[in-house]
């Protein structure tokens, strides 16, 4: 709802973009310049302060502490790059491709459509050879993407958390609706959507061609015959959604890309299907609850598959 925001002794969504946006080119030009903000032994809190209330003018006394332990940190800032770049991206990347090994006519029809834009593009694939793809390449992998998607629908479970900034009723349905103070926290929790029936039918299953439409990305979807604003949330909605989404969803295309040209891949017969690890639900993609024993070997090579 309208009324619902960030609590004020904390970050609002909007300014933390701005903030880093800021915090970046500071440290890429000031900090060149050697207009840094040094350790805490080699400069004041107040001079600290300072250059951090120049660049961020809007920013309280809270706010500006923050920034300032962001730039004196690079262990924090490093660490926070690490958790970014495969805290999510990893499980994500193992499901689309567990859930693809599951099916081989998704597999098949995946790995023939990457093949199919390399050709079109003029490239040509080797086993012998490396492989770059462009971003152009990437885009137009309709069907990868779609897959993408299912499998981050199954998969993410991230809370949407927000502040009611004023007292208003929220309506649930036709007939019910529920009273929110101001200063109550409200946590939304995407995948409920994501596995309501009447959103997504059959919502258990995996499809890799859900959200392919005529050739291109489907992004019409329904409840109660209203077309939905956001039906898929694996980065969250709004001013606080993941800035780094493309770049993710790059890095799992190249991945998945790659090791669909290069491998051949199949599940070891005799498992059990694995599930859903519940431990760290909140905090985006889950992990499975067991290993997955599979076979996989070079697609030019004539050897057996190695374990």
């Amino acid at each position: 709802p309208r009324q619902i925001s960030q609590p004020k002794d904390t970050f609002h969504f909007k300014q933390v973009n701005t903030i880093k946006s800021n915090l970046a080119t500071y440290s890429t030009g000031h900090l060149n310049k050697k207009h840094k903000i040094e350790q805490r032994n080699r400069t004041s809190k107040t001079e600290q302060q300072t250059i951090v209330l120049k660049l961020n003018p809007e920013l309280g006394a809270l706010e500006t502490d923050l920034c300032i332990d962001y730039l004196c940190s690079p262990l924090a800032h490093h660490f926070a790059i690490l958790w970014a770049s495969v805290g999510n991206t990893v499980p994500a990347c193992f499901w689309v491709l567990y859930f693809l090994l599951r099916d081989s006519e998704a597999l098949e029809a995946v790995r023939q459509e990457v093949l199919e834009v390399l050709r079109l593009s003029g490239g040509k694939f080797s086993p012998e050879e490396d492989l770059t793809l462009s971003r152009e390449q990437l885009d137009s992998m309709v069907l990868l993407e779609s897959s993408i998607s299912e499998g981050l629908r199954l998969s993410s479970v991230s809370t949407n958390i927000r502040v009611s900034q004023e007292d208003f009723s929220l309506r649930l349905n036709e007939e019910r609706s529920a009273s929110v103070r101001k200063g109550d926290m409200i946590a939304l929790y995407p995948q409920s959507m994501h596995m309501d029936p009447d959103i997504y039918q059959d919502p258990q299953s995996f499809r890799y061609d859900r959200f392919v439409q005529d050739g291109r990305v489907k992004t019409d979807f329904y409840k109660s015959g209203q077309k939905l604003k956001f039906f898929l949330m694996p980065f969250g909605s709004g001013a606080s959604m993941c800035p780094g989404r493309y770049f993710a969803v790059n890095e799992i295309k190249q991945f998945l890309s790659l090791v669909l040209l290069y491998l051949d891949l199949d599940l070891q017969p005799g498992q059990n299907r694995v599930s859903l690890d519940y431990s760290r639900a909140g905090l985006g993609i889950l992990l499975p609850d067991a290993d997955v024993r599979f076979h996989y070997r070079l697609r030019a090579a004539s050897q057996s598959p190695a374990e």
